[in-house]
């Protein structure tokens, strides 16, 4: 059996613990916002956001990611 050097529940847990102290103190919108550029940062979330709104927008409707 082969052994773990990283604890995937654990590391998942750090990361939303630290993004959560990035958003706290923000406003509604402000955190939305935040949350979008940390999206963007990221390629794999950023492709996976423009595929879901590409599949939830009507055609005539479509808006680029934000920035």
């Amino acid at each position: 059996m082969k052994n773990k050097k990283f604890d995937c529940v654990e590391m998942k847990k750090q990361i939303q613990e630290k993004q959560l102290k990035l958003l706290d103190g923000l406003s509604g919108e402000a955190r939305r916002k935040a949350m979008i550029d940390i999206i963007n940062e990221d390629p794999v979330l950023a492709k996976l956001l423009r595929e879901a709104r590409r599949r939830t927008t009507p055609q005539s409707n479509r808006h680029p990611v934000e920035k």
